[in-house]
């Protein structure tokens, strides 16, 4: 019995010795980030007397790391306090992380506090003052970064656009994201994800870090337009085909109405209509569509495109039998002059052609009973079968039966032939006898037509009745070699309001008239034409460019006297042309690229002349130039010293 109260005596001892200390930890926040500083506070309050070491622990799931230990005596109802401020440092923690608790240990007592978390996350939030931009267009980004502890972040932004080459790096203070970026010049359209990557670095390594992102659309910005045919030339009766593609600052397709024109070689408009970007149209040239260099234009997006498409020259005849008759038409769209052959049995005949566009000819078939004829101009041929001919022999011969009065009253035809004879020298004496050399002077026009010499061709008596031209579809008339001189006023919406401005540059037209060229007008272009069925002479390529000169010393002149300046341009080529004299109007149409090329001169030159390289080696005898890139201007033109004498005497002769 003795010995049982001992050994409970003993434990109670013992029981009494363990539940001898008492320890409060001080509650941590709830979150912290790495390189923050925990404040730890411990108070031990002791029972009895007592001598053990303080142990103060981090412990991280099932990581733990000693962050204090010391030695601490107590004597009974002595309380001791321990204060302990712990960075939390990656050097310290290493790795440890997320939910955490402190735990003191004071002579086998232990106490451990309430739950908390380190974090290495920074919440990062951006956004932007729009949501699509354009290429080269200043974009503001905008946000926070705050870390999981609620402060605002302390350190760095890497900005990136994902398929974009864009990385910037720029500083976090306070938490705060404020920076501009644009996208490049050639960025594709499309959505493009913005991050920003924010972190915090103690050293060299990174202890908080977190991320945003924002979306944002890139448009299309239309920059090129281009007209893409499926060949450059077409033969009439075939069919072209072309698409407008409008492109964007990344070359890439854009879709939408475009508007097309298409004029022929004349200038007339053939095709207007509206059409997708991209999408194919198709014309379809007749085999008499009109021959030379047609255009194609597009507008759309704020951009035009022009192509030119050459439509070639098509001589073609269309064979016909009828009863008795071959008739042969012109089908094609130039003069149709081709020998065809004419088979009819075993017979063969070949006979000249010379057709004007859209003209045709009857020959009068001859034979004794049934025939196959064929008929073939070495292209295009054509074979009917069975013929029934009449007429004896077998023969092809022209209809002469606009002859039959001839025919039948030779006389009388004869009588008539030197009536008109006697009538035409009796005007021609008259003539004659006249005085008159040089032009008649044009008082309504504002400038007496003072009389220049040709050189050596002297003076002709030729009275001005054709002064204007016209662009036209020319069905019959003249295939000329000509010379085109082309004034292109480009400041014309301001010489519109000064009609002084303007009464001086028509006034300059008298330089065309005097070198007996005719003028077509636009608003802006003037278009000079000296062709040999109104100039009289071959020498034309040296009329447009002794008239363009003369133009622009006045024009020049005039910009020196007054304060509305004339901004010009003076092109001049040489080429092919068709022409026709209507009722006192020249008609003409260019044939091949000949007139929109004096255009594109006129165009380049500034406040002068420039000569095409074709025109250039014409005058090269009479004209001295100067190589101005592609082309030419003008340093001197030659006068002969005969010429010069004859001017002076007619001038003396004919002062007003």
């Amino acid at each position: 019995m003795r010995d049982k109260i001992l050994i409970g005596a003993l434990l109670l001892f013992v029981l009494a010795s363990y539940a001898s200390a008492e320890i409060i930890i001080s509650q941590p926040r709830t979150v912290y980030n790495l390189g923050d500083t925990l404040d730890v506070s411990a108070n031990i309050r002791a029972a009895g007397s007592m001598n053990d070491f303080v142990e103060m622990r981090l412990v991280c799931g099932n990581s733990s790391k000693v962050f204090y230990l010391s030695p601490v005596s107590l004597s009974a109802g002595q309380e001791e306090k321990v204060d302990r401020k712990l960075v939390l440092s990656d050097s310290f923690l290493e790795g440890m992380e997320d939910k955490c608790v402190i735990s003191a240990v004071y002579d086998s007592e232990k106490y451990t506090s309430q739950i908390f978390k380190i974090s290495r996350k920074i919440i990062v939030s951006i956004g932007t003052d729009r949501v699509s931009v354009n290429p080269n267009e200043n974009v503001a980004i905008k946000g926070n970064a705050v870390k999981e502890n609620s402060r605002g972040a302390e350190g760095f932004m890497e900005f990136a656009v994902e398929g974009a080459e864009i990385k910037m790096i720029s500083p976090v203070v306070g938490g705060k994201i404020n920076m501009n970026f644009s996208f490049p010049d050639d960025i594709r359209s499309g959505v493009y994800k913005v991050k920003a990557r924010v972190y915090e670095k103690s050293g060299d390594a990174v202890t908080n870090e977190g991320e945003g992102e924002v979306v944002l659309g890139v448009k299309q910005e239309p920059r090129r337009m281009e007209i893409i045919p499926d060949k450059q030339s077409v033969i009439p009766g075939e069919s072209l085909k072309f698409k407008t593609a409008v492109y964007d600052q990344a070359g890439d397709g854009i879709a939408g109405d475009v508007s097309l024109a298409v004029n022929d070689a004349s200038g007339n408009l053939f095709l207007n209509k509206i059409a997708k970007s991209g999408e194919e149209t198709e014309i379809n040239f007749k085999e008499d569509s009109l021959f030379g260099s047609w255009t194609i234009n597009s507008e759309g997006f704020g951009l035009a495109a022009e192509k030119n498409i050459v439509v070639e020259q098509l001589e073609k005849a269309k064979f016909e039998v009828l009863n008795n008759t071959l008739r042969i038409t012109n089908v094609g769209n130039v003069p149709y002059k081709k020998a065809i052959q004419v088979e009819i049995g075993q017979e063969v005949k070949v006979i000249e052609m010379n057709l004007d566009l859209g003209g045709s000819k009857m020959l009068k078939l001859t034979g004794d009973g049934s025939y196959d004829i064929s008929v073939s101009d070495g292209i295009d041929s054509a074979v009917f079968n069975g013929i029934g001919l009449t007429g004896g022999a077998i023969g092809v011969n022209e209809f002469r039966g606009g002859l039959s009065v001839l025919n039948k009253y030779p006389i009388v035809w004869l009588f008539l032939i030197l009536v008109f004879g006697l009538f035409v020298f009796a005007m021609s004496q008259r003539v004659i006898k006249k005085k008159y050399y040089g032009y008649t002077p044009n008082e309504e026009r504002g400038l007496p037509k003072i009389a220049e010499a040709i050189k050596n061709e002297g003076f002709v008596n030729i009275s001005r009745k054709v002064h204007d031209a016209e662009p036209s579809l020319v069905v019959h008339g003249n295939k000329e070699d000509a010379g085109i001189l082309v004034l292109k006023l480009k400041n014309y919406s301001e010489l519109a309001k000064n009609k002084e401005a303007l009464k001086n540059v028509e006034m300059t037209m008298e330089n065309i008239f005097e070198h007996r060229g005719t003028v077509s007008r636009t608003n802006e272009t003037f278009t000079g034409i000296f062709a040999p069925s109104v100039t009289k002479t071959f020498k034309n390529d040296l009329a447009a460019v002794q008239a363009a000169s003369a133009i622009a010393v006045h024009l020049n002149e005039h910009n020196k006297k007054f304060s509305q300046k004339l901004a010009y341009g003076i092109g001049i080529n040489s080429g092919e042309i068709a022409t026709n004299i209507e009722n006192g109007k020249l008609k003409f149409a260019a044939l091949g690229n000949s007139i929109n090329l004096a255009r594109k001169i006129a165009e380049i030159a500034q406040n002068g002349v420039l000569i095409s390289g074709n025109t250039n080696k014409k005058i090269m005898n009479e004209v001295k130039t100067l190589k101005q890139g592609e082309f030419y201007s003008i340093s001197r033109i030659i006068e002969r010293e005969q010429n010069k004498q004859f001017i002076n005497k007619f001038v003396e002769r004919n002062r007003f």
